[in-house]
């Protein structure tokens, strides 16, 4: 049997590749206490939950990403070391809640298939239910809610059919500068998984665009 609490013992530099795979591959077997109650804003200014790692825990750890799938929040594992065991974004959780890993296949959950440029095998889209869950849905339209965009549109857009392009308008944003692009696209991937590709564009000669 795989000793989870051990390999949580093992030293930074003792971490590759393979030791993060294992890990992940255990996630189901590990217990966790909850360090406080309520989500804690991190370094990087979005809620986590604190976790601390106990083989005689009060909860496991998956039944804690399910809660957090609902409220849009990432968890931090065993945060009172100098660096975390590991830090789940909220798209990393949902990913894992509906996938069962954090990296979905994305052949899955095509969107609503239209061809928008003659002679060419582009489609686009409402992004589906599998692809984009009505919860995680409605966590990112809070998030835009906050920063004053109540509609926020959206468009998947695929080429092959396989690998999807998630776009947000920039008219919905206010048509932003460039600039500020990298910072936006940045922001909304913590909601997302990683292999998720994120676009801004206009919505100007798409096909129409979809609230989220």
């Amino acid at each position: 049997m795989f000793e989870v609490y051990k390999h949580l013992t093992k030293p930074e530099s003792a971490r590759d590749e393979t030791w993060e795979t294992e890990f992940l591959e255990n996630l189901k077997d590990i217990k966790v206490n909850v360090i406080q109650q309520d989500p804690v804003v991190g370094p990087d200014n979005w809620p986590y939950m604190f976790l601390q790692s106990d083989e005689n825990g009060q909860d496991y750890l998956l039944n804690v990403f399910k809660w957090c799938s609902d409220k849009g929040v990432g968890i931090a594992l065993n945060p009172h070391k100098e660096l975390p065991d590991y830090i789940f974004t909220y798209g990393m959780v949902w990913s894992y809640i509906n996938f069962s890993t954090l990296f979905p296949p994305l052949e899955v959950g095509n969107p609503g298939q239209k061809v928008f440029e003659e002679k060419s095998s582009i489609v686009a889209g409402p992004p589906s239910e599998e692809y984009l869950p009505k919860s995680v849905r409605a966590v990112l339209a809070e998030f835009f809610k906050q920063q004053e965009i109540e509609d926020m549109k959206v468009l998947v857009v695929s080429e092959d059919q396989k690998e999807y392009d998630l776009c947000f308008s920039l008219d919905s944003l206010d048509n932003p500068p460039k600039e500020e692009h990298k910072d936006l696209c940045e922001a909304i991937a913590w909601f997302l998984p990683y292999n998720y590709s994120i676009m801004l564009i206009q919505e100007e000669g798409l096909p129409p665009f979809y609230s989220l």
